[in-house]
């Protein structure tokens, strides 16, 4: 293992993935959300309402297996959603299965956010430029496969 180094902009650069990434994904999070909170929505929220634009109904394990969460994190987060009435459940064609899918009132509140979402893309973008965003992206995209392989098909 190699000794946690000083970077360059005085962040420690930090030989675990998993703390590096983690500490990413809190900063980034915390720009979105930031820039959300006047909807009052929160960027899990955001990410489920994409999901069910772009992918229509699905089954709530299937709306988990896509987002990489755990079903408790998730259930929570849709509760909130549903009484916040932008999603709604049905039972599925198995009674143990829940179909989630996005109100209009939810669809309102995406096509609202939408615009606030670009904007901090765009900022991000700006910051790292084509080549280094799209690259960031591969790298990103390869953990997360990497570790989805190293939990196996049991997850």
């Amino acid at each position: 293992m190699q000794p946690v180094e000083a970077h360059t902009e005085e962040l420690l650069r930090m030989p675990c993935l998993c703390a590096t990434l983690r500490r990413a994904t809190r900063v980034v999070t915390q720009l979105y959300e930031e820039a959300f909170r006047p909807l009052g929505l929160t960027a899990p929220q955001y990410t489920v309402m994409a999901v069910l634009t772009f992918g229509g109904p699905m089954p709530h394990t299937r709306l988990g297996e896509l987002l990489a969460t755990d079903a408790t994190t998730l259930t929570r987060t849709l509760q909130l959603m549903t009484r916040n009435g932008w999603i709604e459940t049905a039972t599925g064609q198995d009674r143990r299965q829940r179909i989630v899918s996005l109100t209009g009132e939810g669809a309102a509140i995406f096509e609202r956010a939408k615009p606030v979402w670009q904007a901090v893309q765009q900022k991000l973008y700006q910051a790292y430029g084509t080549a280094e965003w799209s690259r960031l992206f591969t790298l990103v995209d390869r953990a997360t496969e990497g570790a989805l392989h190293v939990l196996g098909p049991t997850r």
